[in-house]
């Protein structure tokens, strides 16, 4: 849910056109910082008043409506603990949207899709702050709750797993599951091969199927798992020889600029404009792993090729005087 659209509900429930299933819906939502006394600092008094009044009308209905016996105490920390939750989650704009309004799990989901079509591999960055790579022609489902973060996968991809205690990031390939708290792999899992093979770059991964833990493997290791006689061979392998798919379309031999920047705008998934017409035609040489961010690769590129770059939300625009 955008920003604006929960302040509109706000705005609802404390002018009294708020539905029962919004209302009892954002008088839950206290829970969420009941151990957060620094909150009630973010509002003033008269937002405290306005919206502890309205929340003890509400849940006092409630009380007589259902003809509830047992009594409920009304201190002001409660309520104000309840508004400051109420316009801290509108602020902040965490609020993800669903048949069922609010969910007491609230539920973050992204989906990426290539085809073998495409030209380029696709870098993207998770709601979770993941970065993944992901090679034509694969697919990739995420969700992540207050207990763990999953992923499907079809296909191949290399992650860079955000750290997130307490709360582990499990790829689902078939029959087999590798779980991480945080670390850079890589997968295979094509559904037209017999076999699943996960390699890690650094850190720790475990790898499991229905029935058991497969291996555990650390940096420079990968586990190569037949899918028909459900054996799993560990090995070791370099990390230029589990990425070698990522950085073949990353290297650059006196490639045209304005053809470079159509290839990263299609990898990162972003406009990229150049200011200047001299600029078109200017040689560009490099070669990456593949793995970097958008911004990695433009700050070599534009240190390299006398140019300058700046990136917004919306689109990056590279400018400078042209070749020399």
């Amino acid at each position: 849910m955008e920003k604006e659209q929960f302040i509109q509900l706000v705005h609802a429930y404390l002018h009294g056109n708020a539905s029962a299933e919004e209302m009892e819906a954002l008088e839950r939502y206290y829970l969420l910082f009941a151990d957060e006394p620094e909150i009630l600092n973010l509002l003033d008094e008269t937002a405290l008043n306005m919206l502890e009044h309205k929340l003890h009308a509400g849940i006092q209905a409630r009380i007589r409506e259902a003809d509830a016996p047992a009594p409920v105490h009304t201190h002001r920390r409660w309520y104000i603990r309840a508004a400051a939750a109420i316009l801290l989650l509108g602020s902040i704009g965490i609020w993800w949207y669903s048949s069922n309004l609010f969910p007491q799990r609230v539920v973050q989901s992204a989906d990426i899709r290539t085809s073998w079509g495409d030209k380029e591999n696709r870098y993207s960055v998770l709601p979770d702050g993941t970065k993944v790579l992901l090679h034509r022609g694969s697919e990739l489902h995420y969700t992540t709750d207050s207990g763990s973060r999953q992923v499907t996968l079809s296909g191949q991809a290399w992650f860079d797993v955000a750290q997130q205690a307490g709360k582990p990031f499990i790829i689902h390939t078939g029959s087999v599951t590798t779980t991480v708290l945080g670390t850079s792999f890589s997968i295979r899992a094509w559904p037209r091969e017999k076999q699943v093979v996960v390699a890690v770059n650094s850190g720790k991964v475990q790898v499991s199927d229905a029935l058991q833990n497969l291996a555990i493997l650390t940096r420079d290791k990968q586990l190569v798992y037949d899918m028909v006689d459900k054996k799993p061979d560990k090995e070791p392998v370099k990390a230029t020889e589990s990425l070698a798919w990522a950085a073949q379309d990353m290297t650059f031999d006196n490639l045209p600029l304005s053809s470079l920047a159509e290839k990263l705008s299609r990898r990162y998934g972003i406009p990229i404009r150049l200011n200047n017409k001299k600029l078109e035609g200017c040689p560009i040489t490099g070669r990456f792993s593949g793995t970097e961010t958008l911004d990695e690769v433009l700050h070599i590129l534009t240190a390299t090729s006398q140019t300058t770059y700046k990136k917004s939300d919306k689109e990056v625009v590279i400018d400078g005087k042209g070749c020399f």
